[in-house]
């Protein structure tokens, strides 16, 4: 089967990724094309795109309201947007960020974070799925620094060694709830910042959070089932996670093994949660319930890859 990658985030490993050890592991044997204009049997598009096409996106938008309706400039320009089609057989549309999918355009079928389905044309498919074990071995997370297994993350674990320091957040996105949150904690408790936004970055998160008992890990939105890889990699780092996210009907969680701000009134009250609870106690619990089935978005993708 032949691939294509289309506008992903700078850092995609085309060669390395979820959708090629995927394909591999089930036969379709995936051979990577990245010239545009070749014939693929599998496009997937994601929503980085460059600077001169999220101009011509903003137009396409404007174009769509009263104002900019008799616009022929405008309007041309649109259509390019539109007929973005290169060759290819089948598209798929993917999102790490939250970003609901474009059911109006050129796309076959849709992986998101939106949990109803579209006629059976979306399926839910939050990006912390990418950073799990599926095909016969553990998923190592170079941001982390190291391999994950799903079964250990549906297991309770030991707290086997001291922690001396509180709290830690690794932060590239100065986003105000992450900020408020270490404001208020460190009314308390000392909070370090790490990441590029303090000019403290770390090659692997664990080899500093290792020490910490919590990780501040705050998603950028709120939203139902917008759950991204920031409360796994804060539990694999040995902390427990305080995070920030809506989880919807994903029942995947286990709410026990790290505190949640949006089921809390305020900041001020979940930090006096977090003052008076069973630090070892929440640490040992799984952060899942259970393993994620693998089979349904199995039955997803090959049902369509074979029509």
């Amino acid at each position: 089967m032949q691939i294509r990658f289309v506008n992903f985030w700078k850092t995609f490993n085309e060669n390395d990724n979820f959708f090629m050890k995927y394909l591999d592991y089930f036969g379709y044997n995936p051979k990577l094309v990245q010239d545009k204009r070749s014939a693929v049997d599998l496009e997937i598009h994601s929503v980085f795109y460059n600077k001169s096409l999220r101009k011509l996106v903003g137009l396409d938008k404007k174009l769509k309201s009263r104002s900019y309706f008799n616009s022929k400039r405008i309007q041309k320009m649109s259509e390019f947007v539109i007929s973005q089609k290169t060759v290819a057989t089948k598209r798929i549309w993917f999102t790490g960020e939250n970003i609901r999918p474009p059911y109006d355009q050129l796309f076959d079928r849709y992986l998101s974070f939106d949990q109803f389905n579209f006629n059976d044309n979306n399926f839910y498919f939050p990006l912390w799925y990418t950073h799990l074990d599926w095909f016969g071995e553990p998923e190592y997370n170079s941001r982390v620094g190291i391999h994950i297994s799903m079964s250990t993350l549906a297991e309770k674990r030991k707290l086997t060694r001291t922690k001396k320091k509180f709290a830690c957040i690794f932060l590239s996105n100065p986003h105000p709830f992450r900020l408020e949150m270490v404001k208020k904690l460190r009314e308390n408790f000392e909070v370090d910042v790490f990441g590029s936004y303090s000019g403290n970055p770390v090659a692997h998160k664990i080899d500093v959070s290792k020490d910490y008992m919590y990780t501040i890990c705050f998603e950028n939105d709120l939203y139902p089932g917008y759950i991204t890889e920031k409360i796994l990699e804060a539990y694999v780092s040995e902390t427990v996670p305080i995070y920030w996210g809506d989880f919807g009907n994903d029942v995947s969680f286990n709410p026990d093994s790290f505190f949640n701000l949006s089921s809390f009134e305020s900041f001020e009250h979940l930090v006096e949660k977090i003052k008076s609870c069973d630090y070892e106690k929440i640490y040992e619990q799984p952060l899942l319930n259970h393993e994620v089935d693998f089979t349904l978005f199995h039955n997803f993708m090959s049902k369509f890859l074979k029509h």
